[in-house]
């Protein structure tokens, strides 16, 4: 039901599998490196200020083509750095932006070449929410392509999932 729910609302939903790493831990969300998941990236803040704790914002990898230096092509490993680069560039500017907009919310920014789910999952240890944006793909999609949403959503105790593309 859980994942129905999520895959379909047009509002987050949270979901609670237990209870969360730490009560007081910070909100924790995860955004995607192609467009930052500005929906997600902003509920976290606005959770954050309301529970009066910390942002965590980790920037991790969904594809395995993160290890761009395992590839053997010189040309295609320079491409895939130069993209790896301009995303956390677009990153870091666009969490600058966000939290110039909560100047009492303590935030901080990751990023990590590891994969998004192993990732967040392993922060929901510390956090008090997880977050997660979802660009509402049908559940056929999500079935057949892995999602990191319904990953995370599967496996922390604690998850709101917010529609990017509402």
């Amino acid at each position: 039901v859980s994942t129905k729910v999520a895959t379909y609302a047009e509002k987050p939903v949270i979901v609670v599998r237990g209870a969360p790493g730490k009560a007081d831990g910070p909100v924790t969300v995860g955004i995607a490196p192609e467009n930052g998941s500005p929906n997600a990236l902003d509920f976290a803040f606005q959770e954050a200020k309301q529970r009066s704790v910390p942002v965590r914002v980790i920037q991790a990898q969904q594809h395995a083509g993160s290890n761009y230096g395992s590839l053997v092509d010189e040309t295609r490993r320079e491409l895939v750095m130069a993209q790896v680069k301009a995303s956390e560039e677009r990153t870091k500017a666009r969490f600058e932006e966000v939290k110039a907009q909560y100047p009492g919310v303590p935030a901080t920014l990751e990023i990590s070449s590891a994969h998004a789910i192993d990732v967040l999952v392993d922060a929901a240890a510390d956090a008090s929410l997880i977050v997660v944006g979802s660009s509402g793909k049908n559940t056929l999609k999500v079935a057949l392509l892995g999602s990191v949403s319904m990953g995370v959503l599967h496996a922390a105790p604690m998850v709101a999932v917010v529609r990017e593309n509402v």
